[in-house]
């Protein structure tokens, strides 16, 4: 077998990080898994199941006996993040305690090709059902709490600052000479110089005194340019006095305070969406079109599969550990499968069988890695089994490398040697922050 291995390089749309004051995104959302490619047993993994996934994904599987650039692709999309509602976080992490049902239905589509076969599959999954742990429920009923308590610091720092500047410009204000034809340049220096060193340590709003202050310093550079331009110089001095005593609190202060507590409250929204079920059991079906010889009249009904994955998550992390990453997943797979892709030479048509699919997988995952084994035995019109090992590296939030090395169910060429890249994007995971809680 001849192995070539494909880089596939991808333009990463870059979202620069915003905090806006009523929202929150939800940043740690899992790439999709194509139940479309999964239908084919085409996918390096053929049993998984995510938590919450992102709006769009999209996945580009290479096989290394492929002599040329991947043949199969599959995209995927949440429809919640596209057409959701605007919605509280509080309320969307409880509606996520026991069915992620809204949140994660998504739709997917894949092209795959097999030699002379290309296939056309269409996809849907969603969770049914889930336990969480008891911190994910006690962190739930603490949203409100924070964002109530999150509202009121802003609102009581806003105060504070408004009540320090209401000082600061009286204070400077004050301390602003009055200049006449007799002052010299040596008070009027001095005095300016302090001016701008106390408004620059102050919390006044600096952008409103720029151009005033900018006019000064070219009329005032030195003791010759004070005394021809003096009468301006006294009128700018004068309407400088007047602005600081009308000025306003720096905005920028305020924001960068508020964005320090918003940061803190991002964070504890992140780890929350990063907290794994229990136990969850998620529903997919998928149908495939095939169409031999890239002939579109020879179109017809390939297959059509349901199944049920079964999930369980153990922590292996300690219980005072904030941000827990590393896992033990163990999965339960049933599916029934109708097929109409295998050839028979002798009736010159393709058979209809059927097919009853029972597996498990054990899934070790460490932050970023993670290492898997699945099992899928295959009953029905005939039997088979599917045995497959695989890897997979998070290099960055929206892209996964991940790689397969087993058996595949088909009697010949059932080699499975893959490597695959899935790469998911979000432009609409933003969630109102909410009111929070009042007395």
């Amino acid at each position: 077998m001849k192995a070539k291995l494909i880089f596939v390089f991808c333009v990463i749309y870059l979202r620069t990080f915003s905090q806006i004051n009523n929202t929150v995104k939800l940043e740690n959302l899992d790439i999709p898994t194509t139940p479309a490619v999964v239908l084919l047993d085409q996918n390096v993994t053929s049993i998984e199941a995510p938590k919450t996934i992102k709006e769009f994904g999209l996945s580009i599987i290479n096989s290394f006996k492929d002599n040329g650039l991947p043949q199969n692709y599959g995209v995927e999309f949440n429809p919640y993040w596209i057409f959701k509602r605007n919605t509280t976080v509080e309320k969307y992490f409880r509606d996520e305690m026991h069915s992620g049902f809204v949140h994660n239905q998504s739709i997917s589509m894949a092209f795959v090709r097999n030699d002379s076969i290309q296939n056309l599959s269409v996809g849907y999954r969603t969770n049914l059902f889930r336990v969480m742990n008891k911190k994910y429920k006690a962190d739930v009923d603490l949203i409100d709490e924070k964002v109530a308590d999150l509202n009121n610091l802003n609102d009581a720092e806003y105060t504070k600052l408004n009540e320090l500047v209401i000082k600061e410009r009286s204070v400077i204000s004050k301390n602003v000479i009055d200049i006449t034809s007799k002052t010299v340049y040596s008070d009027f220096n001095d005095n300016y110089t302090s001016i701008k060193l106390q408004l620059k340590a102050s919390s006044l709003e600096k952008e409103a005194l720029n151009d005033l202050i900018k006019d000064i310093d070219g009329l005032a550079k030195d003791e010759e340019s004070f005394n021809v331009n003096r009468t301006n110089i006294i009128n700018l001095y004068k309407g400088l006095k007047t602005k600081i005593s009308i000025s306003l609190f720096d905005r920028k202060t305020f924001s960068e305070m508020n964005i320090t507590k918003m940061k803190a409250f991002q964070k504890f929204v992140n780890n929350l969406s990063e907290s794994k079920p229990i136990f969850s059991i998620d529903f997919a079906g998928a149908y495939n079109h095939f169409f031999d010889k890239d002939r579109f009249s020879s179109g017809g009904f390939g297959r059509f599969g349901t199944w049920l994955t079964m999930n369980w998550n153990i922590n292996l992390d300690s219980p005072d550990k904030e941000e827990q990453k590393n896992y033990l997943k163990l999965y339960i797979l049933n599916r029934f499968l109708i097929d109409r892709m295998h050839y028979n030479k002798d009736a010159n048509d393709y058979d209809k069988n059927s097919f009853y699919d029972l597996g498990g997988k054990v899934n070790f995952e460490f932050n970023r890695l993670s290492v898997a084994y699945e099992y899928i035995r295959r009953f029905g019109d005939f039997e088979d089994y599917r045995s497959v090992g695989s890897i997979m590296y998070k290099i960055s939030d929206n892209v996964s490398l991940i790689g397969g090395f087993g058996k595949n169910f088909e009697n010949q060429n059932d080699l499975v040697t893959t490597l695959g890249l899935r790469w998911g994007l979000n432009f609409n995971n933003d969630l109102e922050k909410g009111t929070g809680k009042t007395d």
